[in-house]
């Protein structure tokens, strides 16, 4: 959330429209143990998802375990290369190292270097090329097949506490328990079998071979985002307002006191803008309001809102709109404004301008369904 740019998501936003691990993996990939704050950028989460989660780590399962099911009937081979087997569970003891050290970010990356060396493994075998020659050849694929989703059941396993879900679907796949005393117990074994001889490595439960295991058909479950688009929010609540009275403040002499309706209700606002317009001239104007401005007691005076104005060397205007009493005004392609109580602050950091008389917010034009917001001058608006 950006509270002086009025944006922000919330859950339900990003749960219209994306999976809640693709998330979890976006936080996972920027959290270290360190206190700081994640900064959620939209580009940055749909670089992390489309090129490491999706193309990298689900490909990977994808690609290996529709291979197995496509060609061999999902059965798994004799594994012969003992050597990548090895360096897939030195990297998963890294990863479950830096979970306990909550080191989350160096977690993924070596969840990354290890579907990388799965891809890698896959890549020089060609697995697709050996299958269609003679019986050797059809069992040295099968081999470097079984081999790889003996890489995929690790990645699975060590993946678990950021994308349970994920994995879960993946040790389905491959008909390994997923529940979660079995997980546990597969993580914990890999994390004490650091003590262990390296000769010891392949007595582990967690690296029981999968031999006697015929993989089902997988599916995809994660796919690239084309774009990263959540609904705005706008923070200052904002509606044309039509003055309906203007007096003098009893205890200001450049302060006036106006009667503003608002479509559904008329509240008090005492504005400083006396200096600028006589009472005349402001009688009748529909203007621009924030009414989710915290209630101030200004000499005596209630002012349940204020109204905008735009100031250019000294010369003040009101900011205007032909649309009815009560319209709210947000920035274009924005859904809808924030009802939440905001302080002065607020509205002067919103950095409100007017430009070629119509009134923006950033590089978005202000609108009342659809109606411009307009000024006479341009100018910073306060």
């Amino acid at each position: 959330m950006s509270k002086s740019r009025g944006t922000f998501i919330n859950a339900r936003q990003y749960l219209d429209r994306y999976n809640p691990e693709l998330l979890r993996y976006y936080y996972a990939a920027n959290l270290t143990s360190s206190p700081q704050d994640v900064d959620f950028d939209m580009e940055d989460f749909k670089s992390r998802v489309n090129n490491e989660l999706v193309a990298n780590i689900a490909n990977l399962c994808y690609r290996v375990l529709s291979f197995s099911y496509n060609n061999f009937e999902g059965r798994m081979g004799k594994v012969k290369n003992l050597r990548v087997l090895e360096e897939a569970e030195l990297i998963v003891e890294n990863i479950l190292q830096n979970y306990e050290n909550l080191e989350f970010r160096e977690s993924v990356k070596e969840i990354l270097k290890l579907s990388s060396l799965g891809n890698k493994h896959f890549q020089e075998n060609k697995p697709w090329e050996l299958v269609k020659g003679s019986a050797e050849e059809k069992e040295a694929a099968l081999s470097a097949t079984t081999e790889c989703v003996e890489i995929v059941k690790k990645l699975a396993i060590a993946a678990w506490p950021i994308m349970p879900e994920f994995s879960e679907n993946i040790l389905e796949t491959i008909r390994v328990k997923t529940d979660i005393d079995s997980i546990f117990k597969a993580l914990d074994e890999t994390i004490e079998s650091k003590k262990e001889d390296k000769r010891m490595r392949d007595k582990r439960t967690l690296d029981k071979r999968i031999h006697d295991k015929r993989i089902q058909e997988p599916r995809i479950i994660f796919t690239k985002i084309d774009s990263v688009k959540f609904s705005e929010f706008f923070n200052l609540n904002l509606k044309v307002g039509l003055i309906k009275e203007v007096r003098d403040h009893p205890n200001a002499e450049k302060l006036y006191v106006l009667k503003v309706n608002l479509g559904s209700e008329e509240r008090q606002i005492v504005a400083g803008i006396k200096q600028h317009y006589p009472r005349e001239k402001l009688l009748g104007k529909s203007i621009l309001v924030v009414t989710n401005l915290k209630k101030a007691n200004i000499r005596g005076q209630e002012s349940n809102g204020m109204l905008l104005a735009c100031d250019k060397e000294g010369i003040v205007k009101v900011l205007e709109s032909e649309a009815a009493a009560g319209t709210q005004v947000i920035p274009e392609t924005y859904d809808s404004a924030s009802e939440n109580e905001i302080k002065i602050d607020d509205v002067i950091n919103a950095k409100l301008r007017v430009v070629h008389k119509k009134a923006m917010f950033g590089d978005k034009k202000l609108r009342a369904e659809g109606i411009p917001v307009t000024c006479e001058i341009d100018g910073d608006v306060r």
